[in-house]
């Protein structure tokens, strides 16, 4: 996982992959829904420092793993008939003396190469190991992905509305049928359009929550 490991370059801490499998309808085991969610756990941006005030709430970057793994808290209570693997991708981004610097190139888990030409563009990094893993270890079969992405979504939506973006609009229906959000004013992000070079043909949403976070 050459992007997750190249974020977590500069830690003092190695970095984690959380697996959690609900498998509530086990007549059709081949139909998984994934779940993979960005777990900064502490994102300084890298050797693209983030400026002081941007400091103060950046533990808050786990927000997305939050998210996917409290989601088995509800599938457990509620005992849906479907089956779900939630993946998430635990890390550091900090500066240290082997910490990964602007424009390197790194090899992902799915096998394409990456230059990183902003080290605070981070999540997207771990998101696309994730979203291999899911594919190729879990065997999903549609892909949600949940990260505080970007600060474009805050710019674009404020802080009381999620960014969304999909490749499927049949799967999309699906999410507003969930009551997440009946608004028409859903929008996407170049940082979505990224991971949908990760998920193969699969249908896909991404949701950036750097604004609800």
């Amino acid at each position: 996982m050459g992007l997750l490991l190249a974020v977590n370059a500069g830690s003092h801490h190695e970095p984690r992959i959380v697996i959690l499998r609900y498998f509530g309808d086990k007549k059709n085991k081949s139909n998984i829904l994934g779940l993979v969610g960005k777990g900064i756990t502490f994102d300084s941006g890298g050797y693209n420092l983030k400026y002081s005030a941007a400091l103060e709430t950046m533990k808050f970057d786990m927000s997305g793993a939050a998210v996917v793994c409290a989601s088995f808290l509800v599938l457990t209570q509620n005992k849906p008939k479907i089956n779900v693997v939630a993946v998430a991708c635990l890390t550091e981004n900090v500066i240290g003396g082997h910490a990964t610097l602007t424009e390197s190139v790194i090899t992902s888990m799915s096998g394409k190469t990456v230059e990183i030409n902003n080290t605070d563009a981070e999540g997207r990094l771990v998101l696309a190991d994730g979203i291999t893993y899911a594919i190729e270890k879990e065997k999903v079969t549609k892909i949600i992905t949940v990260a505080t992405l970007t600060g474009a979504v805050v710019a674009a939506l404020g802080e009381n509305l999620s960014g969304i973006l999909t490749n499927n609009r049949k799967f999309y229906r699906e999410l507003r049928r969930a009551n997440i959000s009946s608004s028409r004013y859903m929008g996407s992000s170049s940082g979505g359009a990224f991971l949908q070079e990760f998920v193969q043909k699969l249908p896909f949403i991404h949701c950036d929550i750097a604004g609800t976070a």
